[in-house]
């Protein structure tokens, strides 16, 4: 489990869009290394690799975000928070600062 059963992230059900990223950045990581330890190093895999775990790390911080009022949870994060308190921080929301969404959509529907 990424985040406590209580976190907002758990609740609106969106912890393996978290997961799924950070995966996919330990996959380019991996990749980019391998690709440069060889006896004939692929740059230009190891650039793709780069790109791929770049572009995973914005797709991250932009689409782990409320459903009600679109506020990006984990862009909030790392930009409002401390390099050690950003993953605690957003492990601690239980409901969006926001707009107050608790993220249980059996009680609260967000607008259409």
């Amino acid at each position: 489990m990424l985040f406590p059963p209580e976190s907002i992230v758990s609740k609106s059900g969106q912890s393996w869009k978290f997961g799924a990223g950070v995966a996919v950045q330990f996959a380019g990581l991996g990749t980019f290394y391998w690709c440069m330890s060889g006896d004939e190093p692929s740059p230009l895999l190891a650039l793709g690799s780069l790109a791929v775990g770049l572009v995973t790390t914005f797709a991250s911080w932009f689409c782990v975000k409320c459903e009600r009022c679109g506020a990006r949870w984990l862009w909030m994060a790392v930009s409002t928070q401390s390099t050690p308190d950003w993953l605690p921080w957003l492990g601690r929301l239980t409901e969006c600062p926001k707009c107050g969404y608790g993220g249980d959509p059996t009680t609260e529907q967000p607008p259409p």
